[in-house]
């Protein structure tokens, strides 16, 4: 039990993800397969541990294959240096009606994370043959662990000890949960908050850092925040925590992250970026940093998306989003284009269920690496956005029945769906029985109304 809570720790269990990381990166990593076999091969111990550093900071230096043709800069200033005149665009907001849009975001956030919860480690194919076998297929409601006895078992559905990882009393089934969970994805944007109140805009990768650490319990953070706050515990600060022996630098952590700074930012897609670029430095590099700044954006950019009755075409409103945000990132990048993908989709006029195909062809979920990696996570809530940008129900549930990380791709896609059509937009179903208020593991924050949370943004707003 000890060693399941302490994932992530150990260097040699990072060497097979670094192996595949640098992969992606492009980077020539042949030569130490056969290093990496026999160091994994060896009994567990020190001696394992000390040649598992060596390998892993060599393969951070392979050097990259001939044609590497990416550009993916790391400074801001290189960051923009790449975008396009376009990327500097501010749009007006209307602040009289904003509170709507605000609740809908932080709402979204909250339901559509509790609804991915349940099966969050799941298979797409897991999650939709149990939804058919219990009778809740297509998804519409949260999902409900109540159902027939060898339903349960033939999904490994059991109750769990409350001394998980995030306290989540039996996996977070509508029938045993009252409030919004404990979960990282909220935890986060909490986060965000506290970040912002006690340090201002103008905070620095440092600040973030150290909010952090005054702020989240280690073991209720994942992946590459764990590593993150191990190496600055050992002296490896910021930005370079976000790199040293952190195969999981490219993951989806930063991506769930960005959210509030796109709140505090509507109408400047630019600034919002900017924030999250210097909070997703602490853990990420690269890609892992463009995700949380393309959700900035989106957030930043529905916020002041104009009334759905002003859309000239409301079909295209998802894709001028989703291509407006991806300005923001560095266009010959991983992650631009493979969103661009996505979108080309879209516009050709290719059904949602095409798209899910392409990211599923091109990222096996059944890998650890590729299920919690930012590229086809980015894509799953970009299709959401570019199909059903006015059907927050639909989007929500669709996010969650493809798979991979389901409830961070259900919390970001009911964000933005939540910002796009406001509070109103979102069907009273999905609040029933539920009490209003997000339980996280922020300290000093651990019990918040969520319509408390959106007065103290708009508070930050009237600052910003």
């Amino acid at each position: 039990m000890l060693e399941e809570k302490l994932m992530w720790l150990k260097l040699s269990d990072r060497i097979r993800d670094e192996l595949i990381q640098c992969r992606y990166e492009g980077r020539c990593v042949e030569e130490y397969e056969a290093w990496a076999e026999a160091v994994l091969a060896m009994p567990e111990g020190k001696e394992k541990e000390n040649l598992s550093k060596r390998l892993l900071l060599a393969l951070e230096s392979a050097p990259f294959k001939d044609g590497y043709d990416l550009e993916e800069p790391e400074d801001y200033e290189d960051i923009c240096r790449t975008l396009p005149e376009e990327s500097q665009v501010c749009m007006d907001f209307d602040r009289e009606g904003y509170r709507e849009r605000l609740r809908g975001a932080w709402y979204g956030r909250a339901i559509g994370c509790l609804l991915g919860i349940p099966v969050e480690s799941w298979h797409k194919d897991r999650i939709q043959g149990f939804l058919q076998d219990s009778g809740q297929w297509p998804l519409t409601e949260y999902m409900r662990s109540d159902i027939d006895e060898d339903v349960r078992a033939k999904y490994g559905i059991m109750d769990m000890d409350p001394g998980q990882s995030y306290d989540r009393t039996q996996i977070c089934w509508r029938n045993n949960v009252y409030a919004f969970p404990v979960d990282d994805d909220t935890n986060y944007t909490v986060c965000a908050l506290r970040l912002i109140e006690n340090w201002g805009k103008d905070f620095s990768t440092e600040d973030a850092a150290q909010n952090w650490l005054l702020s989240v319990p280690v073991l209720h953070t994942c992946t590459a925040e764990r590593v993150a706050l191990q190496n600055i515990l050992n002296g490896v600060l910021p930005p370079a925590s976000g790199a040293y022996l952190n195969p999981y630098r490219e993951w989806i952590g930063a991506q769930i992250r960005g959210d509030f700074f796109g709140y505090i930012h509507p109408g400047n897609p630019k600034a919002a970026a900017q924030m999250a670029w210097r909070d997703a430095r602490v853990s990420h590099v690269k890609n892992g940093v463009y995700g949380e700044m393309y959700v900035a954006a989106l957030l930043s950019l529905a916020g002041a998306w104009v009334p759905a009755s002003n859309w000239k075409d409301e079909n295209m409103a998802g894709c001028l989003l989703c291509e407006n945000a991806l300005l923001q990132i560095p266009p010959k990048s991983r992650l631009a284009k493979d969103i661009s993908r996505v979108i080309s989709l879209y516009r050709s006029d290719a059904s949602f269920d095409s798209a899910i195909e392409l990211i599923h062809g091109l990222y096996d979920e059944t890998k650890g690496f590729d299920w919690c990696y930012v590229n086809p996570n980015a894509m799953i809530v970009t299709a959401c956005i570019l199909w059903y940008a006015m059907d927050f129900s639909t989007g929500i549930a669709k996010a969650v029945e493809s798979g991979f990380d389901t409830d961070c791709n259900g919390a970001t896609v009911g964000s933005v769906l939540g910002m796009l059509g406001g509070f109103s937009a979102i069907d009273p179903k999905w609040l029933s029985g539920l009490d209003p208020v997000l339980t996280t593991s922020v300290h000093k924050y651990e019990h918040l109304s969520l319509e408390e949370v959106v007065d103290r943004t708009l508070r930050i707003i009237d600052k910003v």
